[in-house]
């Protein structure tokens, strides 16, 4: 393929939302800074407010192996309309989402030394986004991305799948109020705080609420609120915001795993633990065996 003077260019798209679209991209051979694959996350100029935003954003948080590398940025004119479209140039993640991973064990959840596994690493890229005064505000496990470790040491070629956190298009500074808006929630209503939908309030506690919410389901293969999307939404606000309810914690799972996940989904957010307590907690503090067992 003749690249020309490009740096990369879209061959597909593989994924969209509402800031756009998501495409795999190549990169010219000549650059040796950039890997053979690219994701591109794409939105017409006009309307790029949060892919920009996410582009000021992510440089100020690489240096974490647990947060989706970011590359570079910059606009494009395509289409016969010539229309110019801002560009966020990422990691690609070839295993896909933490949302899809799941969905291939169905309701069996996955095996619990794997869920110590992401549980653990996307703890560290929790305190990372925390340490640098920045909450995430939408961590749920489409925007947990899989990318496969390599080691020339491996028979297989491939040593470990990394979890790492993605998509900060809602992220903002810690302390730093944020308008309430009421047509418009802000994150992804089963993983949101009961604080966020009472208060409006975002910070890293809420976080950690939401990873409650995911460890949860992976453990269980459904999601933390058992929720008919045919009922008012405003039936799940008040369950999570207003009542004492909390997710129901099937037996089957072990009393570590319960215990963390209590840990996580603790409705007073001064007894909520943060990050750096959860690393130590009993659940992902056990060692796994070269097999990724429970030792």
């Amino acid at each position: 393929m003749d690249f020309g003077e490009e740096v990369w260019r879209k061959v597909k798209v593989i994924g969209s939302g509402a800031f756009g679209t998501v495409s795999l991209a190549i990169t010219n051979p000549k650059e040796i800074c950039m890997p053979p694959f690219l994701a591109v996350k794409s939105a017409e100029l006009s309307s790029a407010y949060t892919l920009t935003k996410e582009g000021r954003i992510l440089p100020k948080l690489q240096g974490c192996p647990y947060i989706i590398g970011f590359y570079s940025h910059g606009v494009s004119i395509e289409g016969k309309e010539d229309k110019f479209f801002f560009n966020l140039l990422l990691e690609y993640a070839s295993l896909g989402s933490l949302g899809d991973r799941i969905q291939q064990y169905s309701s069996a959840g996955l095996p619990e030394s794997e869920v110590i596994s992401y549980t653990r690493s996307i703890l560290k890229g929790l305190k990372h986004i925390h340490n640098k005064r920045y909450v995430h505000c939408d961590i749920k496990p489409d925007n947990i991305l899989l990318v496969p470790s390599y080691s020339d040491d491996s028979s297989s070629g491939v040593e470990d799948v990394v979890p790492k956190i993605a998509d900060f298009g809602l992220a903002k500074r810690v302390g730093k109020r944020v308008k309430k808006d009421a047509e418009h929630l802000r994150g992804t209503v089963l993983y949101m705080a009961p604080e966020s939908i009472v208060h409006n309030e975002f910070e890293p506690h809420t976080d950690v609420w939401a990873l409650g919410c995911v460890v949860l389901e992976m453990l269980t293969g459904n999601q933390a609120w058992n929720w008919d999307p045919d009922d008012p939404l405003s039936s799940l606000l008040d369950r999570i915001g207003y009542s004492d309810e909390l997710p129901v914690l099937p037996g089957k799972l072990s009393l570590e795993a319960q215990d963390f996940v209590k840990k996580c989904l603790v409705k007073n957010t001064a007894l909520r633990w943060s990050p750096d307590m959860l690393l130590k907690h009993p659940f992902v503090s056990r060692k796994l065996n070269d097999k990724g067992s429970i030792q």
